[in-house]
């Protein structure tokens, strides 16, 4: 219709030549008014049919967000009832496969032994079977940290983590080294889980009244030796924690229910692996205070390091 009424009054200009100077340039004025009201339409037409696919497109994202958070849970969901099921049978199974084997164990006859041994290795191998295939769906659903390859390391971290996403803390991990293999021969997984979990925990309390609350656990290696560094941003150690490391029990929060075990647990870990820690503090970082570093280096020793001086002693 604009553009319509733009050309008869163009065609009236040109053919009518009773029009006045100032009648021409009236309609010359109201076909530049009619033009430039047809062009910010369409561009604001153009402009809305933009933001409403944008709209579209957010609407859509969210909704597939929503859907798969939906099937996470569903699946969640299914992996805890199985779980709850099987928990539920192996409290009764886990006693009867006990009394089974007590029985193979007195048969006198070497063939009665086997038979009654196979007949028991079927069940066992499909309960295995699906433990199996339910932790490696439950698995499959939380891939927000970094693996280590170490099943129970991974459940370890995770347990930290979880701790420090309920006290707001910012927690990281970073593998620089293929840790499998790395600790192939060093340690037994539950000594190295126990070191993490002790040290990790002892971090989380250390920030959790800081001002800056971050912790970094990092899985690398130094001076070709395996190592475990936990940074976190808390206050350095006391004196007497340091001087009385290894020695004998103490606490970095006896106000908060320390016992000192955990320290002295690690200790004696490093002592049994002959690995080293070594304290390192005022770490040139705005997100950290200090690292503590347990490194198998077979040398046995604490050291800490701190900007005025380094004392180095055996464990």
């Amino acid at each position: 219709m604009l553009i319509s009424l733009s050309l008869l009054l163009i065609a009236s200009l040109f053919d009518n030549q009773n029009y006045s100077d100032i009648s021409g340039t009236v309609i010359l004025f109201c076909v530049m008014f009619i033009g430039l009201s047809l062009l910010l339409w369409w561009k604001k037409h153009i402009t809305n049919i933009y933001l409403e696919k944008v709209y579209k497109r957010n609407i859509e994202i969210l909704e597939n967000s929503l859907e798969e958070q939906q099937e996470i849970n569903s699946k969640l969901k299914q992996s805890n009832e199985e779980l709850s099921s099987i928990i539920h049978r192996d409290n009764k199974l886990i006693p009867a496969m006990e009394s089974a084997v007590e029985e193979i164990l007195e048969c006198s006859s070497p063939y009665e032994q086997k038979e009654k041994s196979q007949a028991l290795l079927s069940p066992l191998k499909s309960m295995s079977s699906e433990r199996r295939t339910i932790l490696s769906d439950y698995e499959n659903l939380h891939k927000t940290l970094v693996k280590t390859g170490i099943f129970s390391i991974d459940a370890s971290l995770k347990y930290l983590m979880n701790r420090a996403i309920k006290d707001k803390i910012a927690f990281d991990i970073s593998v620089a080294c293929d840790v499998k293999e790395s600790v192939n021969d060093l340690i037994s997984e539950n000594d190295l889980n126990t070191l993490i979990l002790d040290l990790g925990e002892n971090a989380l309390i250390a920030v959790r009244d800081a001002e800056t609350r971050n912790v970094l656990i990092v899985f690398g290696t130094e001076n070709e030796s395996f190592t475990v560094s936990i940074f976190d941003s808390g206050l350095p150690f006391e004196k007497k924690v340091v001087e009385n490391l290894g020695k004998r029990r103490i606490t970095t929060h006896r106000n908060t229910g320390g016992s000192g075990i955990g320290l002295m647990t690690t200790a004696q870990l490093l002592k049994k692996h002959n690995a080293s820690l070594v304290i390192g503090e005022s770490i040139d970082s705005k997100s950290y205070a200090k690292k503590v570093s347990v490194i198998f280096d077979g040398l046995s020793q604490c050291r800490i390091v701190t900007p005025t001086n380094k004392i180095t002693r055996l464990l």
